[in-house]
């Protein structure tokens, strides 16, 4: 009973102490006294628990030393005193009033009209702490922005959720930074993740934010030596990365500019660090990228070109300089790619060969190829076209400063080298303009590979014309291709692909700028003509890395629903999904050539490969740069599979998971129900077998417990049992139910519901009785309690997750669960003390993104929210069934 007393004793104290904390932080302000009603229930306790100094002392954080208690305890006690002494003669009229009135009618109305005053002044206290919050997490905003240290992904996505609420500006943060290269970091990280997660929204922030890194580039003297000039390098660099994706994605006059002004700049840094050669500088790798980012603008003029050649080429200058000599040496390899793997010399006869095709002297970039050929053991497989920058990238350079006359010169001469048709040379090379995950990592935003994948973006980045010009040339080899069903097929396969990369950018875009049906058209007339014998034959495709080879059909190449080919598209030890559009499905379906395509019941098991390139995808879309399947596209194949019963053969589990989130978001609850009935529960565990990409797994069970909100808030429990069911682990059954509830909560469904999934996830808790064991299923938990009632159930949440691991995930969504009620107060008294930067950030993000919540959303924000990075969108980690 002493144990239990004491409890409830401290449990109370740190109640007091966070009112307390916060009237002492104001100033000892008359505007933070105490309410009457909290007031007498804390001098009720106050009296009875008596707490002296020594008592308070016991409780101090750890970190004070101990003679050092003492003192602090006093201090708190009197502060304590003051502060019911001045709160109780703040309301001694009212006291007065409800104590003493004459009559029982007028002490009714006495009481009536202090209620009523009450209400009022609740709701206005409640108002002035919120905004006295936001001012505070305003300028620890500032604060955690003037960190250099720290990865944008720390500061950035606080001030976002800002920007979301209005509770600052972008010229404000920028200007509360001190340091310029800072200015710049933050700037251009504040338009790095608005693309990455909105793309083209909020377009008026991302040009903003762009404009300002711009103009504070601009200003950047051109000096330095060593690593100043080196960070001032990557800056422009970093620059260049998120300005090229922002107009990649929206192809707007404004966002171009931005992008040629920069590619000016770098231009012009590149030359003066040539012609300078300053004696401490080393970074060959950011000068190298900024020389780059010149060319492939077409900023240099001929004249400077042949400058550059001068300085650099051996060809050209038998006496370079001891600093081109020292920074250029044959055993110096640069690191280039997500693979840290490269090229000897720097790098120098890579840029060499931009240089040369610049000016259209191919039998140069073929010299030079020679030498990339000869020392190539520092790439994957002792192969340069194995590495992220190849030979196509320099024919992107023809293209683009118009030596395009030379191009055939300079491929063929390459194929013969490497002893390939110029058919694969040319489908390389449009495959090499694929959007990946790589894309996003070159920017300089997460903390894990932020701005360390260097590699050059200009085929990524390639315009329309440019990719219409590579794939006129890929198809004008092929009509060379004497035998009749190898050139139908290489036609068949490659005018679908050229539709599919189409259709990717007019997704990513909003926009339906270029014509694809035609193109899908023509595929399928070529597809139809070769002989049943040729496709049928077994041949070799890489699956997901260049080591990981399946041996399908050669029809397959077609028949997969999205861009496919035999080969990797990039470096072979990286990781690729096969998701990219939906179109050509659109079409197919649309122009009911379903059955006459897909005749047999192997060929239902392509879309289950698809779903499941998609799910990676779709797990992390900033990361993935690609957008969900539109509904009514996924409505129709799923039509057309049922029809085929395809579900006998193939696993369409993943296609009615995202049908039936969809369908419950748009409150077409009996669709959702439908959908959720063909799931097959002996296939479901399929979805869970990712073992490159653990997250995935994560996210196949943050669909489940979707669907499983979506059925309780319905009242079809019977039918979330059977998903749940699935799971034999105690804890991936408390998980779901904790998580199912939380949803129902945040989306003010139906209580009833979410209490009841809550007592199933802590019946389920309590039966895995091993503190052993991982168990992230507590913080499911605690997390539901605080988002059914934070004020209720604090005390059970923070005793649930007492002992485990990574709390931080928890009281983060606890500071959310007081942000959605509009508490910003208890919100902020979450955010433990002594806590590093980055994770007062997050949690300071947390506050802003739950108060965000209980406001009206905005469109120009939609996609952004809905892109969240998965880590930041929810902690649900499985637990592997099969271990």
């Amino acid at each position: 009973q002493w144990a239990k007393e004491e409890f409830d004793n401290y449990a109370i104290s740190l109640d007091f102490e966070q009112q307390l904390n916060r009237w002492v932080e104001s100033g000892k302000s008359n505007d933070f006294l105490l309410p009457i009603g909290p007031l007498t229930y804390f001098e009720n306790w106050f009296r009875k628990a008596k707490p002296n100094a020594h008592w308070i002392a016991r409780y101090l954080p750890e970190e004070i030393e101990q003679d050092k208690k003492l003192t602090k305890a006093k201090q708190v006690l009197g502060n304590a005193q003051e502060f019911l002494a001045r709160s109780a003669k703040k309301h001694v009229v009212t006291r007065t009033v409800m104590r003493y009135g004459a009559k029982r009618i007028a002490a009714t109305l006495a009481v009536i009209a202090v209620i009523v005053l009450s209400s009022f002044g609740v709701r206005d206290y409640m108002r002035k702490q919120n905004d006295s919050v936001l001012k505070s997490i305003k300028e620890q905003t500032f604060e955690i922005a003037n960190i250099p240290k720290l990865s944008p992904e720390f500061p950035i996505p606080v001030i976002t959720e800002q920007l979301i609420l209005g509770n600052l500006t972008i010229p404000e943060v920028v200007d509360a930074v001190k340091d310029p290269k800072q200015k710049i970091k933050i700037a251009t990280g504040i338009a790095t993740q608005l693309v990455n997660q909105g793309r083209n929204e909020p377009k008026n922030e991302i040009l903003q934010s762009l404009r300002i890194a711009d103009s504070l580039l601009e200003q950047v003297p051109m000096t330095g030596k060593g690593r100043e000039l080196s960070e001032k390098l990557k800056l422009i660099h970093d620059f260049s990365v998120t300005s090229g994706l922002a107009y990649f994605f929206n192809q707007d006059e404004s966002l171009y500019s931005i992008v040629n002004h920069n590619a000016k700049r770098s231009a012009l840094w590149a030359m003066q660090v040539l012609k300078e050669q300053p004696e401490e500088f080393s970074d060959i790798l950011n000068l190298g990228l900024v020389l780059e980012n010149g060319i492939n603008h077409k900023i240099f003029s001929l004249e400077e070109i042949n400058q550059l050649l001068k300085i650099l080429s051996p060809f050209e200058n038998t006496s370079r300089t001891p600093w081109v000599e020292k920074n250029y040496q044959r055993d110096k390899v640069m690191q280039r790619g997500s693979q840290n793997y490269g090229p000897k010399f720097n790098g120098l006869y890579q840029d060499l060969a931009y240089l040369y095709a610049a000016t259209g002297k191919p039998e140069m970039v073929l010299q030079c190829m020679d030498t990339l050929l000869r020392y190539q053991e520092n790439f994957y497989q002792n192969d340069y076209a194995t590495h992220a920058e190849n030979a196509s990238n320099i024919a992107a350079v023809f293209y683009t400063y118009g030596t395009t006359g030379y191009l055939d010169f300079f491929v063929n001469g390459y194929c013969q080298r490497k002893n390939i048709t110029a058919t694969e040379f040319y489908n390389r090379l449009v495959s090499a303009s694929v959007f990946t995950g790589d894309v996003s990592a070159c920017t300089n935003f997460y903390a894990g590979a932020g701005g360390q994948i260097f590699y050059n973006l200009n085929l990524k980045f390639s315009n329309d014309a440019m990719l219409s010009f590579f794939f006129t040339k890929l198809k004008e080899e092929i009509f060379k291709i004497k035998d009749i069903n190898e050139k139908n097929f290489n036609l068949a396969t490659t005018l679908k692909n050229e539709g599919i990369f189409y259709a990717y950018r007019n997704e990513i875009r909003g926009s339906e700028k270029i014509a694809v049906d035609h193109l899908f058209r023509d595929a399928t007339k070529y597809f139809l003509q070769v002989s049943e014998g040729y496709l049928n034959q077994p041949i070799s495709v890489v699956g997901i890395s260049g080591g990981d080879l399946l041996t399908m059909p050669r029809k397959f190449l077609f028949l997969y629903p999205d861009y496919r080919v035999r080969f990797h598209p990039f470096e072979p030890r990286t990781l690729v999904q096969y998701y990219h559009s939906a179109s050509f499905i659109e079409f197919v379906t649309k122009n009911n050539l379903f059955d006459s395509l897909y005749k047999n019941a192997d060929e239902f098991r392509y879309f289950e490969l698809w779903m499941l390139d998609y799910q990676v995808y779709m797990s992390s879309r900033d990361w993935a740069l690609h957008d969900p399947i539109p509904v009514n596209i996924m409505k129709d194949l799923a039509s057309k599979l049922e029809e085929r019963n395809a579900n006998q053969s193939a696993d369409l589990n993943i296609l009615y998971l995202h049908l039936s989130e969809q369908a419950f978001k748009q409150r077409e609850t009996e669709k959702g129900i439908e959908y959720l009935q063909k799931v097959q529960t002996d296939k479901l565990l399929n979805a869970f077998q990712y073992k490159n990409y653990n997250f995935v797994n994560t996210y196949s069970f943050e669909l489940t417990g979707k669907a499983i909100a979506g059925l309780a808030a319905n009242n079809r429990f019977d039918l979330a049992y059977t998903l749940i069911n699935v799971f034999k682990k105690e804890v991936n059954r408390s998980s779901l139910y904790g998580y199912a509830s939380q949803l129902i909560s945040l989306n003010q469904l139906a209580p009833e519901s979410a209490q009841r999934l809550l007592d199933s996830a802590k019946i389920e808790m309590n039966r895995l009785d091993n503190p052993a064991a991982f168990q992230p299923n507590r913080h499911q938990v605690a997390m539901a309690l605080m988002y059914i009632n934070p004020e209720k159930n604090s005390v059970e949440a923070y005793r649930t997750v007492k002992n485990s691991f990574s709390k931080f995930e928890a009281f983060w969504r606890f500071s959310r669960a007081y942000a959605i009620q509009e508490n910003l107060y208890k919100a902020q008294q979450q955010v433990p003390s002594l806590i590093s930067a980055g994770d007062k950030a997050a949690f300071l993000q947390s506050i802003v993104d739950g108060y965000n919540l209980s406001k009206l959303k905005t469109n120009e924000w939609e996609k952004f929210k809905n892109n969240e990075l998965i880590f930041v969108r929810r902690f649900l980690p499985y637990v592997n069934e099969n271990q």
